[in-house]
């Protein structure tokens, strides 16, 4: 995807989770948002969870039904 597509669905993304409404009922879900931040920051966390989660499930052996 082109880069300035990626920078503008973030910046949109951004201004919606620092909504507060938007806020206020993420944390009613028990979660919380700080906002987008930038491209590389959400690569890194996505990445980070999916490896983390990743190896939890492979070594409870958690398949899909």
């Amino acid at each position: 995807m082109p880069a300035a597509i990626l920078e503008r669905v973030n910046r949109e993304l951004d201004v919606i989770l620092k909504d507060p409404a938007v806020v206020e009922r993420i944390s009613k879900t028990g979660a919380a948002s700080r906002g987008g931040g930038t491209i590389h920051a959400t690569r890194d966390y996505v990445q980070a969870q999916y490896a983390a989660w990743g190896k939890l499930v492979q070594e409870i052996g958690l398949q899909p039904e």
